[in-house]
C-alpha cells in the first residue's frame, strides 16, 4: 500500500467544502456547485445539458473567470478570505500528537499517526458542534 502524503492545503480545501461551506458567499458556493457539475459531465457527456441545469452553467463568464486558474487556486482564494474575515470560525481539528488536520471536525483518531483521544469524545463533539453551528449562524446572518 503506497504511503499517503500529507498536504495541509489540500486537506484544508476539502475541509472547507465538506464542513464549512456555510462561511462561503452565495457566489462562491455557486462556483463550487458548477465545478462539481463540470466534473460529473466529464464522465457523462450525454447528460451535460441536464447537469448544467442542476449544478449551474460552468460556462457562465463569472464562473469561468473564477475557475480560470483552476479550482484549487479558486478555493485557496476563498480560504484566504475566510481566514481573514472569520479566523475564529474555521475550525480545523488538529491531532495533538502530529499536529495534522484529522479527517473530520468530530474525529477522535488521527488517520496520519494513529493517535486517539476517545477519552475526551464528549468534549471534542461539543467543540466541533459549536464550531459548525457558529459557521451556520454566520451564513444565516449574511442572508
Amino acid at each position: 500500500m503506497p504511503e499517503r502524503i500529507y498536504d495541509e492545503q489540500s486537506v484544508k480545501r476539502r475541509y472547507l467544502w465538506a464542513y464549512f461551506s456555510a462561511l462561503c458567499s452565495d457566489g462562491e458556493r455557486a462556483v463550487y456547485k458548477a465545478h462539481l457539475g463540470r466534473l460529473k459531465a466529464t464522465n457523462a457527456p450525454l447528460q451535460e445539458k441536464m447537469l448544467r441545469r442542476m449544478f449551474g452553467d460552468w460556462g457562465d463568464p463569472t464562473i469561468a473567470s473564477e475557475l480560470s486558474e483552476g479550482f484549487d487556486v479558486f478555493t485557496d482564494r476563498v480560504l484566504l478570505r475566510i481566514e481573514n474575515e472569520y479566523p475564529e470560525l474555521l475550525y480545523l481539528n488538529l491531532c495533538e500528537q502530529c499536529n495534522r488536520i484529522v479527517g473530520t471536525p468530530m474525529a477522535c483518531i488521527c488517520g496520519w499517526c494513529g493517535h486517539n483521544w476517545f477519552s475526551r469524545r464528549d468534549e471534542q463533539d461539543g467543540i466541533a458542534e459549536r464550531a459548525l453551528k457558529r459557521a451556520e449562524r454566520c451564513r444565516d446572518d449574511r442572508s
